[in-house]
């Protein structure tokens, strides 16, 4: 008798174990799969975090393309620029220097004027009216028909 509950015994504890390992696979199998579950998660995330790092390199590169060219059509405009600001300068100095010459000219020509204006005039002596005088009474001859001398010597023509 005593064997045969030592049996009774023996099943039910290789039964239990059987039923400890048959729940101790189950856990490990759940356990691998959670685990294999868990390293697909794992490569799933590594794969798409180099696609995103690969889409920021992408981007970081293009905007450093976009800035070295939009920094090249500043350069470029700045340039553009510079040269057509220095050829107004130099066109308006050429105006300005023209305008003052011009100026000068002018001026020159005023004072010169203004000088001449200034100084006093010579007057010309102003036409006056005279009263006639008393006239010599007596025939106005010409200079052929005066005569000179005497009358001895009348009608000679005697230079003296």
């Amino acid at each position: 008798m005593c064997s045969g509950g030592n049996d009774s015994r023996r099943r039910d504890a290789e039964r239990r174990q059987r039923e400890l390992d048959q729940e101790a696979d189950r856990r490990r199998a759940e356990l691998e799969r959670l685990a294999a579950q868990r390293q697909e998660q794992v490569q799933a995330q590594q794969r798409s975090m180099a696609a995103m790092q690969a889409q920021q390199q992408d981007f970081v590169t293009s905007q450093q393309a976009r800035t070295a060219d939009l920094q090249n059509q500043q350069n470029q405009r700045l340039s553009d620029l510079r040269t057509e600001s220095d050829a107004q300068v130099a066109r308006v100095n050429r105006e300005s220097a023209a305008k003052v010459q011009r100026i000068e000219r002018i001026g020159n020509a005023a004072s010169a004027s203004l000088r001449v204006l200034g100084q006093k005039q010579p007057v010309a002596p102003a036409a006056k009216q005279t009263r006639r005088g008393a006239r010599a009474r007596g025939a106005g001859t010409t200079n052929p028909g005066y005569q000179r001398g005497s009358g001895s010597t009348s009608g000679t023509n005697l230079s003296i």
